[in-house]
């Protein structure tokens, strides 16, 4: 499944346009429409790494171990979850972060307008139920009021309604190139793969059988789990207008959005956000006893009773003891340093090996290049100077001079570096260097002609 960047997009009454000047925003009707400067979020990933820019507000192997999931049991189960979405927070993420949970936050002013219309209802209600007498003339008032009610809250809903769109829409626009595009791509075909699946699942809890009478009660099983269904879709989240079509897992607490550049997580009125390079998935098969019904994709690879003896025979004193299949699924661990903890299952076997990888590359285009700040290193080794820290000050120095020997910064180094160095003659060097980067440079002037004068 290919998918397609999109060069406008629509939020309200605003079209959002990306051009190589930036973001344009133009409001109006066909024929007729009124355009802005650069607007919304950009982000690239191409040539020259990934930048952010806001411009306005092998063959798996198969686990051993037999899966079921119970009715009722004494097995203590392990609950898997994630920590809050609010700690699941990238560094490269806090400025769209704070834009999204503010704006997630506000109150929609569109259900607000149906209190009118339903008071009104209200009021009818009464009417019909009033004495004889009064009820004629309520009636008649009620006629001639409602259409004007009507057309007040269709007019007051509809502008309700683009007031929320505009107000708590983010604008996100996505420029790739090359190998980030075709990164993207091949995640986008890897997760289409996990959509197809039969069936899908979230492990809201698991446990290990430790007793026989367990196992024998629970289909020969050595672990328990607490299963819900999920889905695998492709969706974009609410009230976020982007420019192309976004991966994203439906789980019952929590959704996660597939951005090029990051993972969105929303969940319980919060969003968080994650990095390719914080993101870990592993992934296995396992084997399942499937009571449930076997989905038509999976692998059926033997047969169980739901009343077990030790030898694997039916244990004939349960009168509804029938055989249950033992199939092979996927199970896919997400898993990420500040609290990602998220155990699925899908119904095919070795599905989610292709997102396994591709995640892992989309770690390496996306992965922020970490760029030598010349200005920045001299700061830090004049304040290293400053706390007598002369080991630190002179490594510093020396990058500041290798990145460019020319220039500004690098006379100030060698005027600096006079004070780390303690040998006379490397120091009369520091200000000789200085001289010829420039000659003007009055300080290092003064200082070599002390330095003579005194030898």
């Amino acid at each position: 499944m290919s998918f397609y960047i999109r060069k406008s997009l629509r939020a309200g009454p605003f079209r959002f346009n990306l051009s190589k000047s930036g973001i344009g925003v133009s409001a109006g009707i066909t024929g007729f429409r009124v355009g802005t400067g650069p607007r919304g979020n950009y982000v690239h990933i191409g040539r020259g790494g990934l930048y952010y820019k806001r411009t306005i507000p092998s063959k798996s192997p198969t686990v051993t171990r037999e899966t079921f999931q119970p009715g009722l049991s004494n097995v203590l189960m392990k609950e898997i979850e994630s920590v809050d979405v609010l700690e699941m927070q990238d560094s490269s993420s806090e400025e769209l972060l704070v834009e999204i949970n503010n704006k997630h936050k506000k109150q929609k002013l569109f259900p607000l307008v149906a209190i009118p219309l339903i008071a009104w209802l209200s009021i009818y209600y009464l009417i019909v139920q009033s004495p004889t007498e009064i009820r004629g003339l309520s009636f008649l008032l009620f006629c001639f009021g409602t259409p004007p009610l009507l057309l007040i809250t269709a007019t007051t809903g509809f502008l309700a309604y683009r007031h929320d769109q505009i107000s708590k829409t983010v604008i996100l626009f996505y420029e790739l190139e090359g190998a980030e595009e075709s990164s993207y791509q091949a995640f986008h075909d890897s997760f289409q793969e996990l959509v197809k699946c039969s069936r899908a699942w979230r492990i809201r809890a698991q446990g290990k059988v430790s007793s026989l009478h367990e196992w024998k009660i629970n289909a020969g099983a050595s672990t328990l789990i607490d299963r819900t269904p999920i889905r695998f879709t492709f969706q974009n989240p609410p009230y976020v207008s982007t420019n192309l079509t976004t991966p994203a897992i439906l789980t019952a607490g929590k959704t996660l959005y597939f951005f090029p550049d990051r993972i969105l997580i929303y969940g319980q009125g919060k969003v968080g956000a994650l990095s390719y390079t914080d993101l870990k998935l592993a992934v296995s098969n396992f084997n399942m006893i499937e009571a449930q019904g076997v989905p038509p994709d999976t692998m059926v690879i033997d047969y169980t009773w739901r009343f077990v003896n030790k030898d694997g025979s039916p244990d004939r004193r349960f009168n509804n003891n029938r055989r249950i299949p033992i199939v092979v699924y996927s199970e896919l661990y997400f898993t990420s340093k500040n609290g990602l903890n998220e155990l699925l299952q899908v119904s095919k076997p070795n599905a989610g090996i292709a997102l396994a990888e591709n995640i892992r590359n989309l770690a390496l285009v996306t992965k922020p290049e970490v760029r030598f700040s010349a200005d920045k290193s001299l700061e830090q080794a004049i304040n290293a100077i400053r706390l007598g820290d002369k080991k630190t000050a002179y490594q510093l120095l020396i990058q500041v001079i290798n990145a460019n020997p020319t220039d500004k910064n690098a006379e100030k180094a060698w005027l600096w570096m006079s004070k780390v160095v303690n040998d006379p003659q490397r120091k009369r060097q520091c200000f000789e260097t200085v001289l010829q980067l420039n000659p003007d440079n009055a300080v290092a002037r003064k200082a070599l002609t002390r330095i003579e004068a005194t030898s």
